[in-house]
């Protein structure tokens, strides 16, 4: 399935949002239909929608590949107001002016062909509903986003066809990074999401751009859904210390992992549990920071960042399980 957006006419007034008013009995705002979807691949339809004189849309996804799963969502309370089958993920955010973004995720269980549908409606009855527009009454959309993936990513604007998104390569480097970062110890705490893939970075300190020696990263184990804090001299391939979260977290599900590193004193958390702890080792000497990514050699976070803070100390153990509960 594709990455589409709707572009239709655009009315004044309303920051440049589609107004949508239906004569139609159905309530069919936007359709995707007869897109392939692979099976166990999980889908993303989103959109951003605020009241007019309507406040209720829903996201569906119908057809093949096991898709029978909808969503109903209001900009009157700002909350998933009920679904239907069994969408992975729902969501609703508030942003300025009354306008909100809703997503619903879903996985495919075989691959066929499957239709992805935005419904404009006058309720949260979202089974064998049956709208009926006036011609008059509608609501504004704006940046309908359908993707591959576990949750909504921002916005990417396409045009009658398909578009992918270019990873992102985020350092900090020189005095910038010397700046704030503490050779002989320091805490890292991480929040966001993941999309999975194999072993996807958090964070990577390096000492170097490409081919370093020296690294300290946060890596996510696909296999075993733990949080994992890494340092090793990379040019004689000697693990200085190896710490895998005692908790686990689920793919595409919002984390926070912590990690603190000191001469002979490492230690590693997840969502508050019990810390694990390296009591051998250097520490790494490094100069830069990566993003989302290993280093730039890819294994990349495929996913979002809502909060990355460094500390230019080693936080007490239990200091870490309060900061990621």
């Amino acid at each position: 399935m594709t990455v589409s957006v709707v572009n239709i006419s655009i009315e004044q007034g309303a920051d440049f949002a589609s107004t949508f008013t239906l004569t139609n009995a159905d309530g069919t705002l936007y359709s995707l239909t007869n897109s392939t979807a692979t099976s166990g691949t999980t889908y993303t339809l989103s959109v951003f929608f605020k009241s007019k004189e309507r406040t209720n849309i829903v996201l569906a996804f119908d057809g093949g590949a096991g898709f029978n799963h909808l969503a109903a969502f209001s900009s009157s309370t700002g909350t998933v107001e009920t679904t239907f089958g069994s969408p992975s993920g729902t969501s609703i955010t508030a942003y300025p002016n009354g306008w909100y973004r809703c997503s619903m995720s879903v996985a495919a269980t075989s691959t066929a062909t499957a239709n992805a549908l935005i419904l404009l409606s006058t309720d949260n009855t979202i089974e064998g509903r049956i709208y009926t527009g006036n011609g008059t009454s509608g609501i504004y959309v704006w940046g309908a986003q359908l993707e591959a993936g576990a949750f909504p990513t921002s916005y990417i604007p396409t045009v009658a066809s398909t578009v992918t998104r270019s990873a992102d390569n985020a350092s900090i480097t020189g005095t910038n990074f010397s700046g704030f970062y503490n050779p002989d110890e320091g805490s890292v705490l991480f929040s966001g999401r993941t999309g999975g893939g194999t072993e996807p970075c958090f964070l990577t300190f390096s000492s170097a751009a490409t081919s370093p020696t020296e690294i300290i990263r946060y890596i996510f184990l696909a296999s075993t859904t733990k949080s994992r804090f890494l340092g090793l001299f990379s040019s004689s391939s000697v693990t200085v210390f190896d710490i895998s979260s005692a908790n686990t977290f689920t793919s595409g599900s919002l984390f926070k992992t912590a990690g603190c590193y000191k001469l002979n004193d490492f230690a590693n958390s997840l969502n508050g549990g019990t810390v694990g702890t390296d009591t051998s080792g250097n520490v790494p000497v490094v100069n830069r920071l990566h993003l989302g990514d290993n280093n730039g050699y890819g294994a990349y976070l495929n996913g979002t960042i809502s909060q990355l803070l460094y500390y230019p100390v080693r936080l007490t153990n239990s200091q870490l399980q309060t900061l990621t509960k």
